[in-house]
């Protein structure tokens, strides 16, 4: 089999955990996110892997698919790019847990649920709405406690002559659920 890369995979963005964040208006915030929080036309899919939400500084990799899970969060998944040596060198400091935090940067739209702060001195709480995912970076940092890469793992691809093995079979399977299909009518 041909290799084509390191996949990662990882929660995003938490549903239900705070944190405090700075709005663009300078107040401090707790931030939430939830199940209805993103929209399904933001949800990150072919979108950079940047580092440290660094735009300048070329991606570590992509970001190829995202789902909302229910009670989890956003989990997103992408290869990492570069050189082999770049490679092995992310996947030494994922083992050594440096860098293995996840951090979105984002646009919203329409009305925040805004809640009251859950004890005096407390900031403001929000909920975030409408939102749109720019980017997904690779972070030291995170706003989010449990946003991080959960694994990483080899990816390969069948060769040319197995993949064209599959389609053959599968066209033969249904084939022959036509010609059943056709005799039960």
């Amino acid at each position: 089999m041909e290799d084509i890369g390191v996949v990662w995979r990882g929660v995003a963005v938490p549903f239900g955990e705070g944190a405090r964040v700075r709005e663009p208006s300078g107040e401090i915030v707790e931030e939430y996110f939830d199940e209805l929080s993103i929209a399904i036309s933001g949800r990150p899919r072919g979108i950079p892997l940047l580092l440290g939400h660094d735009h300048r500084a070329a991606p570590a990799g992509t970001v190829d698919t995202s789902e909302i899970v229910p009670g989890v969060g956003l989990v997103a998944e992408g290869r990492l790019v570069g050189a082999p040596a770049e490679i092995e060198g992310w996947r030494a400091r994922w083992q050594a847990d440096l860098m293995t935090r996840l951090s979105i940067g984002f646009s919203h739209r329409g009305r925040q649920e805004w809640r009251r702060p859950r004890r005096p001195g407390d900031p403001p709480r929000v909920i975030r709405r409408g939102v749109s995912v720019a980017e997904v970076s690779l972070v030291t940092w995170p706003a989010y406690r449990s946003a991080r890469v959960e694994s990483l793992r080899q990816r390969t691809a069948r060769s040319e002559k197995s993949q064209a093995f599959m389609e053959e079979a599968a066209a033969e399977c249904a084939a022959v659920d036509a010609r059943l299909a056709a005799r039960r009518k």
